[in-house]
């Protein structure tokens, strides 16, 4: 063989071992700008890791996402000034997932840029000292959720972005004036609503300006609203908001319940949030996890359209969140549904909203975000919500991150903290007909005739176990009390004794011994000696 042809073979195998590296390089992993390369999961792996994501232990708090849209008039645009209004203290406490809403009210109107919906760059005129400053953000270079991604996995946690599926707060617009937060996709097709602005007062389950999720065009915008985020930023996962607003059909809204028809569409809408979640992620090679908030009761759920069991039993989302303004249940029928189909179901904490409260026992403080989240933990949820906590600093966040972190944590259990603002009646015309849980707060309080008896259970979780320094069962009363017009049986056995409460004139209360509580539920009946009205009633442990 002559030595020009020798050469020429001899530059063919090298490009032949050149091609074979180049090959090796890009599919199984090299050395890179950005470290070594990271091999391309399979199906199967990708799977595996997102169930394993799914299962981390998680405390996730939502803040309203209006921070950028009502920021103070008075202060300089800036990603720190953001930052500093809600989420900079939330890497000092339990919190370890921000999930994030850029507004999403209405519809498809939203404060980070966006091409798939309207990039909300205006503000609330009737909020005075406030300006909207997520354009500034932009312009400066990341918008709001781009922060809170970059301050998210800048301080080791996870940042979800969250989607309200129809929030309605536009539906104070009239023929005259439209509200601020009406997206122009309303303007342009009214026929996409449940109603129209002339039905305002005659729509009563619900709001007139919710979406109507039977019309394809609105499907498949809230599926491309998710694709977009999935391709533009770092999310660790997607919440769907379903709980903002619970109105989806005019079939509810008419005053009736959705059809199986109507619950196919929000299946088929789920399982292609599913393949966009799971496409997006195989893509850039690590899962995004997808969670659902919706009512904690099946049967309303699927009332108003939304059969989360048929989305566990799919395995449509990863991460399943119940309750909003109202709880229909007690956690362990929620917890009953994540051990059944074996997903992780988490405890939503909306504030309380009851309106009526005294300042003895707030409904908003520490003691009482403990006690509901210690009765969540013992159902056997796998996490907490936190949703609508415009602070990042309370100290909740902290205490009721584990069952650990509550053990001496003060505790006072109300048998009614959500309820105020939306019941189930604002949304389905049967919706108490779902309620399992008893109403008893200063919004619904009890009235007695003389010798009539009425009894509630109250969940305490495994609190009276743990030791308290002081159990004191407590009764608010419609005027000032000297002795208790009660006579109160605990799990069968009679109280004796008891005071009324020198600072707080209109409670009496009973000091108790662990041994007459038992951990989980206890019924407590009333029996009226006169009549009188019960305003109040709570438990509380003192460590």
């Amino acid at each position: 063989m002559k030595a020009k042809q020798i050469c020429s073979l001899l530059k063919s195998i090298a490009l032949l071992f050149f091609v074979l590296a180049c090959f090796v390089l890009f599919s199984s992993g090299s050395k890179g700008a950005d470290g070594p390369r990271v091999r391309k999961m399979t199906v199967e792996e990708y799977k595996a890791q997102r169930d394993r994501l799914a299962w981390q232990h998680r405390i996730s708090h939502n803040n309203d996402g209006c921070d950028a849209f009502y920021y103070p008039a008075n202060k300089e645009p800036s990603a720190q000034g953001l930052l500093e209004r809600r989420a900079g203290g939330l890497p000092q406490t339990g919190v370890t997932t921000i999930s994030y809403t850029p507004q999403s009210a209405g519809f498809g109107l939203f404060t980070h840029k966006t091409k798939k919906g309207e990039f909300n760059t205006w503000g609330d005129d009737s909020v005075k000292g406030t300006k909207n400053i997520s354009k500034d953000l932009a312009d400066q270079g990341r918008d709001v959720l781009q922060i809170m991604v970059d301050f998210s996995h800048a301080n080791k946690m996870e940042c979800f972005f969250s989607m309200r599926m129809n929030d309605t707060h536009d539906a104070a617009t009239t023929e005259k004036k439209y509200h601020p937060l009406y997206p122009t996709l309303k303007k342009e097709h009214p026929e996409w609503l449940v109603g129209t602005v002339a039905e305002r007062r005659e729509l009563k389950y619900g709001r007139w300006s919710s979406v109507n999720y039977a019309i394809p065009e609105i499907r498949d915008l809230a599926v491309s609203y998710v694709e977009e985020v999935c391709q533009n930023y770092d999310v660790d996962g997607i919440e769907l908001d379903f709980c903002r607003h619970l109105t989806f059909f005019r079939s509810s809204a008419e005053g009736g319940i959705a059809s199986d028809n109507e619950r196919g569409m929000m299946n088929d809408l789920m399982k292609r949030m599913r393949e966009v979640t799971d496409r997006e992620g195989m893509r850039r090679n690590r899962p995004i996890l997808l969670t659902v908030r919706v009512p904690d009761d099946l049967e309303f759920s699927k009332a108003i359209g939304l059969d989360f069991e048929y989305w566990m039993k799919n395995h449509f989302a990863d991460i399943f969140i119940a309750s909003d303004y109202f709880q229909l249940n007690q956690w362990k029928y929620w917890a009953a549904f994540g051990h059944k189909y074996h997903v992780p179901v988490y405890a939503g904490l909306s504030e309380s909203r009851v309106k009526k409260g005294d300042k003895r026992f707030s409904r908003g403080n520490e003691a009482s975000y403990a006690a509901r989240a210690a009765a969540a933990w013992d159902a056997g949820v796998a996490g907490i919500h936190f949703f609508n906590e415009y602070s990042g600093k309370a100290p909740f966040l902290t205490s009721c991150a584990s069952v650990d972190a509550l053990k001496s944590v003060n505790k006072v259990f109300f048998q009614t903290t959500q309820q105020g603002g939306y019941l189930p009646t604002h949304y389905l015309k049967t919706g108490e007909q779902y309620r399992h849980l008893q109403l008893l707060s200063p919004d619904t309080p009890w009235s007695f005739k003389a010798n009539e008896t009425q009894s509630l259970q109250i969940d305490l979780g495994n609190e009276p176990g743990r030791g308290a320094r002081t159990i004191l069962l407590c009764c608010r009363f419609s005027t000032d009390v000297k002795d208790c017009p009660l006579k109160i049986t605990v799990n069968g056995k009679p109280l004796s004794g008891g005071q009324a409460n020198g600072k707080w004139s209109q409670w009496f209360d009973f000091e108790l011994a662990a041994n007459q509580l038992q951990n989980g539920i206890n019924e407590v009946v009333f029996h009226a000696t006169d009549e009188t009205t019960l305003l109040d009633f709570a438990v509380s442990f003192s460590y």
